[in-house]
């Protein structure tokens, strides 16, 4: 059965701006608390809230998600979209301004994470198929000695007649 929302234009453009708030309120929530710091701990509080505790906590709430329902997530996608987008936009800026360690270290770090993330992905697709593939092999194991089990009751429910009809 197919459910679906009936919005205008502008209900679809408002639910998209929410949306969009809503995937991008983590790194909203950071820059609000390393505002509170002096300036040094401040970008290190920024850096170390966008470039590694975000991307951690979605890939293990990825991986977790698809361990236990065998389900991908669009809100990870996303994610790893906007990073790949942020990459990209970091090497045509490298181009464009003079060459700074700042300028270097921007692609590299956004590009390691898009590429960690779509790893993470690879990997836990790999694993989660690995282990559906094996408690199939299992399953299947069962089935058969079952089968094997009810032939071997059968051939001797079968002899067991025989020899009530032998002995009549």
């Amino acid at each position: 059965m197919f459910f679906g929302i009936v919005l205008s234009p502008t209900g679809w453009f408002f639910a998209g701006v929410i949306a969009l708030l809503m995937v991008f309120a983590p790194f909203l929530a950071i820059e609000a608390i390393a505002e509170h710091f002096p300036e040094p701990l401040q970008t290190i509080i920024f850096i170390a809230g966008c470039y590694v505790i975000i991307p951690l906590i979605i890939t293990y709430w990825y991986q977790y998600r698809f361990k236990k329902t065998g389900k991908g997530s669009a809100i990870f996608g996303i994610y790893c979209g906007f990073f790949a987008l942020l990459f990209f936009i970091t090497i045509f800026n490298l181009f464009s301004k003079p060459f700074t360690l700042n300028s270097i270290m921007e692609p590299l770090v956004t590009g390691a994470i898009t590429v960690y993330m779509i790893l993470v992905a690879i990997k836990t697709k790999k694993q989660v198929m690995e282990f559906y593939e094996e408690q199939s092999a299992i399953q299947k194991k069962i089935e058969r000695e079952e089968a094997i089990q009810q032939q071997a009751q059968a051939i001797l429910l079968a002899e067991k007649l025989k020899d009530k009809q032998g002995q009549e």
